[in-house]
């Protein structure tokens, strides 16, 4: 892919007609913006069994090569002319952001979450990342952890406050999620470490094998290390907006009851949500570390095999995402905390 095309104007005829054909093609409806003036080209209306539902996704449209860089290393494309403007208006939006690529001679999108809690340099697109009619599932994700309402109309709020199994059943729920995750980094840890030390016992004790050997050897264990880290990237992919609704709603209970009945909630109960939040706390912190080291070591990764390093880099991404959704729920907890201390 070479730097071709000039520079196009983001709300290009083309690309528009692209995107507008993609979001029939899924069922939903595209709202175009009269005026790009402010980052966003078009609302996609979420439509579920036929009905629209008025909720949105706000895109960001760049087509051609002249809007984007793309990395010798990994094949990334960085999406260029973004401004602390654009970020800044699409933080509050809300509804989420997404940035599309659009290639103009494949008619191929490009897509990616704008995360407003990680305030990147550059928005980086894996080009892996396609949009198309697979993506619905995690468009409809998006949407949920974004935008989905919190309602307790089904909660009997005298109960609910002077319930402590309630509360710690809650809780734990939110632990288990943590500890979930956790136990899926680990469980890939170790199979990739595992790995690893196999081929590294191979080529020891085979010093005379031949070079054509050993690489076909590499070859093979990089592509089972490649297969089983795109496995752990779908999972932890998938996972990143679950966590976000799980989470948003424990925290809105929370708050909720600590808005409207912190007089007449019992000590017990106080006590009992305070500690919880403290071991959650603790519990997201702890895991957030992992990831953390985690994603340092495959972002860094030199590994011979061009497709285990992209699989690599790719994984480091998802994980760079997950990172950024425990440190805001770790400010949330520090400021539930306050409350309830």
């Amino acid at each position: 892919m070479t730097d071709k095309y000039p520079r196009y104007n983001p709300i290009n005829s083309k690309g528009v007609n692209i995107l507008t054909t993609f979001v029939n093609d899924i069922g939903w409806i595209p709202r175009e913006v009269a005026s790009n003036d402010m980052g966003i080209d078009m609302y996609m209306e979420q439509v579920i069994d036929g009905n629209p539902t008025a909720r949105f996704i706000a895109v960001q449209l760049k087509t051609g090569y002249g809007n984007i860089s793309i990395s010798k290393r990994n094949g990334t494309f960085t999406v260029k002319n973004i401004t602390e403007a654009d970020k800044s208006y699409w933080d509050l939006s809300s509804c989420p952001v997404i940035v599309v690529f659009c290639d103009p001679d494949t008619s191929i999108l490009y897509w990616t979450l704008y995360r407003r809690d990680i305030h990147r340099k550059s928005i980086i697109i894996n080009p892996k990342n396609v949009l198309n009619k697979e993506s619905v599932f995690e468009l409809n994700s998006i949407i949920e952890a974004y935008q989905k309402p919190f309602t307790l109309t089904e909660i009997d709020d005298v109960d609910v406050r002077n319930d402590p199994d309630y509360w710690t059943d809650l809780l734990n729920s939110c632990k288990e999620v943590i500890a979930n995750n956790t136990n899926i980094l680990n469980q890939f840890h170790y199979k990739y470490e595992s790995v690893i030390s196999k081929s590294k016992n191979f080529i020891e004790l085979n010093s005379i094998i031949t070079k054509k050997t050993a690489s076909s050897h590499i070859r093979r264990q990089s592509h089972l290390i490649a297969t089983f880290m795109n496995i752990c990237r779908t999972q932890f992919k998938s996972q990143i907006p679950i966590i976000q609704e799980t989470f948003i709603e424990a925290f809105s209970l929370f708050k909720y009851f600590s808005d409207n009945f912190k007089e007449v909630i019992p000590e017990e109960v106080k006590i009992i949500i305070a500690e919880g939040l403290l071991g959650l706390q603790e519990q997201i912190r702890t895991s957030k570390d992992l990831f953390i080291e985690g994603r340092k070591v495959f972002c860094q990764s030199k590994s011979i095999d061009y497709e285990l390093r992209k699989s690599e880099y790719a994984f480091s991404l998802v994980l760079l995402d997950y990172v950024a959704s425990m440190q805001r729920m770790d400010k949330t907890i520090s400021s539930l905390l306050e409350t309830y201390r």
